[in-house]
């Protein structure tokens, strides 16, 4: 059953994917978009490529080639699933543009602020998530972290603009 929780995202959630949080472990984060038939089409992210900056603003990072680019450029809107064992996390969100949209730091990756319009907790009293799905992260530890610095680059950027 799911539970309301407004549009605050959890500090629990906040402190994990934070800008300082470097101890990133492969937890797969599911990001929810529509595409073209308005069906639903699915992203699997790691954690290297979503920063929440507070409880109000998340970043994150897709190839710019994906589908998922494509959708979230023209629809704006998606869904993030982020596991809170014993829980399940549901925030729909919509992207802000960035001033900086445009200064992309690299033609293989697309950087977006968003925020989330409301969230749910989704538990089963009877039945709760006893564990995470993880990625293998040995072959892709130093690709992600790059791209997890370049994301960070690019807030720190934003916020320079304020």
């Amino acid at each position: 059953m799911s539970i309301k929780l407004g549009n605050r995202i959890p500090e629990n959630v906040v402190e994990v994917l934070n800008l300082e949080n470097l101890q990133r472990k492969g937890v797969v984060i599911f990001m929810i978009s529509t595409d073209p038939q308005n069906y639903p089409h699915i992203a699997l992210l790691s954690p290297f490529q979503v920063i929440i900056d507070d409880g109000h603003t998340l970043y994150f990072s897709v190839y710019t080639k994906s589908s998922t680019h494509d959708y979230l450029v023209k629809n704006k809107k998606f869904t993030i699933i982020i596991q809170d064992v014993p829980a399940l996390l549901y925030m729909k969100c919509q992207i802000i543009p960035a001033e900086i949209d445009q200064d992309q730091p690299d033609d293989t990756h697309h950087f977006f602020r968003a925020e989330p319009i409301e969230i749910l907790r989704d538990v089963s009293e009877r039945a709760p998530l006893t564990s995470e799905m993880l990625f293998e992260t040995k072959e892709i530890t130093r690709d992600y972290m790059q791209e997890f610095l370049e994301l960070s680059r690019f807030i720190k950027r934003l916020r320079d603009q304020k």
